[in-house]
């Protein structure tokens, strides 16, 4: 049988870790997808980037055949 003073340090130590995994998912989470969002954000900026630039150098591609074309 336990005395009571363990029973406590027990509960005591059961609501610490309850209170840490509370502040894992109360501030850590929401920390780390707002960092994977502006990642992703980011991400989509530079393939759109990327789209804009090879549809730009297929426009001049076109535009080069076509003279060529008529020439």
């Amino acid at each position: 049988m336990t005395t009571p003073s363990k029973d406590i340090s027990a509960a005591r130590a059961i609501g610490r870790l309850g209170g840490k995994i509370l502040q894992l998912f109360t501030v850590g989470l929401p920390a780390l997808c707002t960092q994977l969002l502006k990642v992703a954000a980011a991400a989509a900026t530079l393939l759109g980037a990327l789209a804009q630039a090879a549809l730009i150098v297929a426009g001049c591609a076109l535009l080069i055949l076509l003279i060529v074309a008529l020439a």
